[in-house]
Formats: structure tokens, C-alpha cells, sequence
């Protein structure tokens, strides 16, 4: 009796240190991308009693193909504050494959335009050939001039996140700032 309780208890042992393969995701192709809204949970200009606790911001939306930009978007000046803290996008991108790239530069305005050599300086840095690998943050940040960059990112579309907002989130002058830019994949 005693020897087939440790039979059994070997045979047990044994079956519950087996690692069990992970089930492999099966990749649907992403044919359409479409971004639903941009999100604001931290404002970067809220923090003095001068600051006007508004942030005017731009989404800049590149669909790209190695130095082709094949669909470019700007939305409309987006004013947030505390009391408007969701703006919609509702922008369609169909990505002819899944090797292309999109990126979004999230941009706060400071002056009372938009500059228009804004759009172009972007295009180019997207068009570089060892863009995003060499794209250097803090020399776009300068060449805005009183702009201010808050964020880039970049995704082949087949890495593009499926369950969760793109975050945009630092500190802009010492006042933090998070941006989420939610989108679903099709």
C-alpha cells in the first residue's frame, strides 16, 4: 500500500514540474487603424498659479513606408483643460502592409499659430532614412522653436499596440504631462 502512494506521489511530482508550451497568438492582419481619441490625464501647464492651465496641442499622424509618406493628418488645434479633457480624432488609416510604419509627434503650441514650416520639418524627420532609430528628441524639441515637442512614436503597423492607449507622458518645465491616444486596430 505504501509503495503505490509513492508511485503515485512520484508520478504527481513529476507532471506538475512540466512546463507547459504557451499557445501561440495566432496574428491577424492589421488592415485599418483607426483613431478614435486623444485623452489628456495630466495637463503640462497646470501646475503654476501663472501657467493657463490650458494645453493647445496638435497630433501629427504619419503612415510611412521607409522615406514614402504614404497619408499624413494633422487634426485642428486641440485646446485642453481640466474641464475639456477628451478631444475625438476619428481618423481611418488603411496601411497597404503590415512593414509600413506610423508615428504620432504630439506638439503643444506656445505661440498663438502654428508655424507652417511645422508640418514640413516633421515630414522630413519621417522621411530620414534612419528614422526612428536616430531621431534625437531633444534637437527636434529645439527646432520647433517656442513649441514645444511632447512626444513621438513609431510602430511598424504589426506592432502597433492592440489593447491599450499610446501614452505620451513627461515633464514640460517641471509640470509632468500624460496624453493617451486611443486607437483599435482592424
Amino acid at each position: 500500500m505504501l509503495k503505490y502512494f509513492w508511485y503515485s506521489f512520484i508520478f504527481l511530482s513529476l507532471n506538475s514540474c512540466q512546463t507547459k508550451a504557451p499557445a501561440l497568438e495566432e496574428r491577424i492582419p492589421v488592415a485599418k487603424i483607426y483613431l478614435d481619441s486623444l485623452v489628456v490625464k495630466d495637463l503640462s501647464e497646470d501646475m503654476s498659479r501663472i501657467s493657463t492651465h490650458q494645453d493647445e496641442i496638435f497630433l501629427f499622424t504619419f503612415l510611412h513606408r521607409q522615406k514614402e509618406i504614404l497619408q499624413q493628418h494633422k487634426t485642428h488645434q486641440l485646446v485642453f483643460s481640466k474641464e475639456t479633457f477628451m478631444f475625438p480624432i476619428n481618423l481611418l488609416l488603411e496601411p497597404p502592409e503590415e512593414s509600413d510604419r506610423c508615428t504620432f509627434f504630439l506638439v503643444e503650441l506656445d505661440n498663438e499659430t502654428l508655424p507652417p514650416e511645422v508640418d514640413s520639418l516633421l515630414a522630413n524627420w519621417v522621411q530620414q532614412s534612419a528614422f526612428p532609430k536616430k531621431f534625437n528628441f531633444l534637437q527636434a524639441d529645439s527646432l520647433l522653436g517656442h513649441d514645444d515637442l511632447l512626444g513621438m512614436q513609431s510602430y511598424l503597423v504589426r506592432d502597433l499596440p492592440k489593447l491599450r492607449p499610446l501614452s505620451f507622458s513627461g515633464r514640460q518645465l517641471f509640470d509632468r504631462f500624460v496624453y493617451e491616444l486611443y486607437l483599435s486596430l482592424d
